[in-house]
């Protein structure tokens, strides 16, 4: 989401002030940035839970 703020919020200020024109793109490179960026905090917790599982197997006899 950060990614994505700051892309679009950038382009968005810099058409409306020096070109007089109110438009939102949501194009291909404005949804990759936060697509991606979700994927990685899933997968971020998909390690996590992978390290304590695998922690706590260790712990058992």
């Amino acid at each position: 989401m950060i990614g994505f703020a700051i892309y679009v919020v950038p382009e968005f200020l810099y058409t409306s002030i020096f070109e007089s024109s109110f438009s939102i793109s949501l194009g291909f490179d404005s949804l990759f940035t936060p697509m991606v960026g979700l994927f990685l905090i899933v997968l971020s917790e998909v390690f996590l839970t992978a390290k304590s599982l695998k922690e706590e197997n260790d712990l058992t006899v």
